[in-house]
């Protein structure tokens, strides 16, 4: 099957997890190499998972950079076209009281299980609330904001992002505060 043959190709390319909420795997990863600096302590989503074993923080390739046209023609093309694309597993609703937002415009297809997905206005105001299954096709731009609640189970999705346009961050009394700030 065509769902299970894209996450186990993802597999192959781990991205950092965020531990005890999404699990994320590269398909097609940044063509530029993103360096990050694992956290010294836990839960720190800023800069990576800590797996505890680790004292020192140290830099770690995050399965990003070019892929080669000779074994992989296609990631290779998309890379080109500023595309990248992961599958996600979600293992937990958003628990933040706050929606948030993504600093690129995204496609998402969801290939198991189901969520809830709340959308906000700019405002802070709840404009939408939609059951999503799996077979979903979802266009979001970037900055829009939403939460996500999962009934029951996981949820793996396919999440294209595109070019980069604005930051990631909580919305919160009508003001975007940076998800550093807020996830202190």
């Amino acid at each position: 099957m065509l769902v299970d043959w894209l996450i186990e190709r993802a597999k192959r390319t781990p991205y950092w997890h965020l531990d005890g909420y999404m699990n994320r795997w590269w398909l097609v990863p940044y063509r530029t190499v993103v360096k990050r600096k694992l956290p010294q302590q836990p839960g720190d989503y800023e800069i990576g998972s800590w797996d505890g074993v680790h004292p020192e923080a140290f830099e770690t390739a995050d399965g990003t950079g070019p892929v080669a046209f000779k074994s992989r023609p296609i990631a290779w093309l998309i890379q080109r076209c500023g595309i990248a694309i992961r599958v996600h597993e979600i293992l937990r609703s958003d628990t933040e009281r706050h929606p948030h937002s993504h600093p690129w415009s995204y496609l998402t297809i969801l290939l198991r299980g189901n969520y809830a997905e709340e959308r906000y206005d700019a405002d802070g105001e709840m404009v939408s609330y939609e059951i999503h299954k799996p077979g979903s096709i979802l266009w979001r731009p970037a900055g829009s904001l939403h939460r996500l609640t999962l009934p029951q189970g996981t949820v793996t999705t396919l999440f294209i992002t595109f070019k980069k346009r604005g930051t990631w961050g909580f919305q919160v009394d009508g003001k975007i505060v940076p998800h550093k700030e807020y996830l202190k």
